[in-house]
């Protein structure tokens, strides 16, 4: 699959903050599994909803973790052109619920997952899937051991691996000031670039 099929299937996934998140998270993980990834499925205290953790390469080592969450806002606005969890293209524009907050970056990852997985990585690439983060970063806790944040910021996820001792970088693809409204998109050429990033990654840590 590349990367615009495997944002077409996230986008189907109405995977609203505050609701169950059993249907993409299994499809991801039947994805990374195909991929040769070992994954961890880690239900949240909440009922009904999990985060995601992959890894591919040797799973000892400092490597590093591409973190990214699986939730959106809701997509009641009149404003849609056309229905917010079908994927639609016009020109170089992909539009979308999560498209560019934060299920393109998702996309990016999975679609370098299988090249990731030819290389022969010295250190290992993680995925950190979460749940909730659009109220409060409530799903990485389970993960990082740190309580999440009383307000949501597009850095709240990062500050979570920060507190942890875990560096962080914040980075796309896409615009987060076209999250959260309606008629959200993504461009095919910033998909590429995110894409291209990881699997650059993966050389360096194959060098």
């Amino acid at each position: 699959m590349n990367v615009e099929e495997i944002l077409a299937r996230l986008i189907a996934f109405p995977s609203v903050v505050g609701t169950p998140n059993s249907a993409i998270v299994d499809w991801i993980c039947s994805y990374c599994l195909a991929a040769g990834a070992e994954v961890t499925v880690h239900p949240g205290p909440e009922g009904g909803r999990s985060n995601l953790f992959a890894t591919i390469g040797p799973r000892e080592g400092r490597g590093y973790i591409l973190s990214g969450h699986m939730d959106v806002v809701p997509a009641g606005e009149r404003e849609w052109s056309s229905d917010p969890f079908v994927l639609r293209r016009e020109g170089d524009k992909l539009y979308g619920r999560g498209t560019s907050d934060m299920k393109g970056f998702l996309a990016c990852a999975l679609a370098a997952l299988p090249k990731l997985a030819g290389m022969n990585l010295q250190r290992p690439v993680d995925l950190a899937f979460s749940y909730d983060e659009e109220a409060g970063a409530r799903g990485v806790p389970q993960l990082t051991g740190h309580e999440p944040l009383a307000a949501v910021s597009y850095g709240t996820e990062a500050g979570l691996y920060q507190q942890a001792g875990i560096d962080a970088i914040i980075c796309g693809p896409g615009n987060i000031d076209r999250a959260h409204r309606p008629n959200e998109y993504i461009e095919t050429g910033e998909l590429a670039g995110c894409q291209k990033m990881v699997e650059d990654l993966g050389k360096h840590l194959a060098a």
